[in-house]
């Protein structure tokens, strides 16, 4: 047979089949146009899964159909509609009646902070609530700091409509909580405040006995970064896809209740910054008191030395408790002369950018060693293989020549230590 006719053979089956999928995509471009088109189907289901998260069966963020060949202009097309809409879940706050049982003392970090709350009046002593939280309504439920939160939620004094936005209070610290449910019939939770840059996703994980798509595991919070627009701590939840489109609806929401409201939010967030500056100059100069009290310590005993506050770098001082010779630091901490001139000697003095010590010498050795192997392997002096073996046989050489300055180090630093804890036994008998 002709080799034509062979060529015939063969190239007719796959002509064939190009032009029936050719016809078969001009078919449904006209059906499109016309209006004719497979529409969007609406996910139902006749035994809809019951318990906390059977909320509908509809799902929350359905695509309407586009012609691929428009391209509307960025930001003029609005957000699509959602099937089931976003719920914002009321929470009522129940102050208790004056009275003893109202009053109570919470200790945090052993017997460090004591706090003082008024489940009456909704104050508590914390510095989150009288900066940040103390000019919102009784009844509002921004008002609450983690421990007023903690004590209504304790005393069932703060109410929500579902039991697992009840849980969601008891993780965040946000107060405003969303709900909707997704294609796959799992029921998603958001919480966030006015002014917060965090949006909590409180979504079920899934167990591996799930079918696809099913989550019937425990309940876990995510966090979603409203202006990076990305989920935080390497952490985000199923069908995070379809919860991308969920949560641009969360945002427009957010949006809205800033602009329902401006002059109380804004005037709020400006008490709240200048509270806040105010909370920070008062730590930083209690912290500052207590290191005037406290004084700079000696490095072996910890006793005061008498030098001022904010004493100069490079100033001798003798401790009058152990007799021990001090230098004052860059940061203004004590230590001893010899200890400063063996880390001078092997790790450099910092405060010369020209002194580098023999560890930083030895370092810079071998990576001008490294650079010239790199030379010869572009030139073609060396090959792959030959690059490889003389790269690690550098690399060992490096390791083992840093150890042996790092054990001199050691073994210099090893009699001062022997002296300075022979000093503090002596000051302990």
């Amino acid at each position: 047979m002709a080799w034509w006719l062979w060529t015939i053979v063969v190239l007719a089956p796959v002509a064939l089949v190009i032009l029936l999928e050719r016809r078969a995509r001009s078919g449904s471009d006209r059906d499109r146009e016309s209006g004719l088109g497979p529409r969007a189907q609406t996910i139902s289901s006749s035994s809809p899964r019951t318990g906390q998260d059977a909320i509908a069966t509809a799902s929350p963020y359905m695509e309407p159909a586009r012609d691929h060949r428009t391209r509307p202009g960025k930001g003029t097309s609005p957000l699509p509609a959602l099937a089931f809409p976003l719920e914002r879940l009321e929470i009522s706050i129940r102050p208790l009646e004056p009275g003893p049982q109202s009053q109570v003392g919470i200790k945090r970090y052993g017997d460090a902070y004591f706090y003082k709350c008024d489940l009456s009046g909704m104050t508590c002593s914390c510095a989150d609530f009288e900066y940040k939280r103390s000019f919102y309504p009784v009844t509002d439920l921004h008002r609450l700091c983690r421990h007023l939160r903690s004590e209504l939620l304790s005393r069932s004094a703060a109410m929500p409509n579902d039991p697992v936005a009840l849980r969601l209070l008891e993780e965040t610290r946000h107060s405003i909580i969303l709900r909707t449910q997704l294609s796959d019939g799992n029921c998603v939770y958001f919480a966030y405040s006015h002014f917060g840059e965090w949006l909590d996703v409180y979504a079920r994980t899934r167990r591996k006995s799930d079918p696809h798509e099913v989550r019937t595991g425990d309940w876990k919070l995510y966090g979603w970064h409203i202006e990076g627009k990305g989920w935080g701590f390497g952490s985000r939840p199923g069908g995070a896809k379809e919860l991308r489109a969920v949560i641009k609806h969360v945002d427009e929401r957010r949006s809205q209740d800033l602009s329902a409201q401006p002059a109380k939010l804004i005037e709020a967030r400006t008490q709240a910054s200048s509270r806040e500056a105010e909370m920070q100059a008062r730590q930083s100069a209690e912290a500052e008191a207590k290191e005037a009290q406290r004084g700079t310590p000696c490095f072996v005993c910890d006793a005061p030395l008498p030098v001022p506050l904010r004493p100069k770098p490079d100033t001798l001082v003798t401790c009058g408790t152990c007799q021990t010779l001090n230098v004052i630091t860059q940061s203004e901490r004590a230590n001893r002369p010899e200890r400063m001139a063996i880390y001078i000697r092997y790790d450099g003095d910092f405060r010369d950018s020209t002194s580098s010590g023999l560890i930083h010498d030895t370092h810079l050795t071998f990576d001008m060693e490294q650079q010239d192997l790199a030379r010869r392997k572009d030139s073609g002096e060396l090959s792959v293989p030959e690059h490889k073996a003389l790269a690690a046989k550098l690399l060992r050489r490096r390791n083992k020549a840093i150890e042996e300055l790092e054990d001199q180090k050691a073994a210099e630093l090893a009699p001062l230590k022997r002296q300075e804890a022979k000093i503090r036994s002596a000051l302990r008998k």
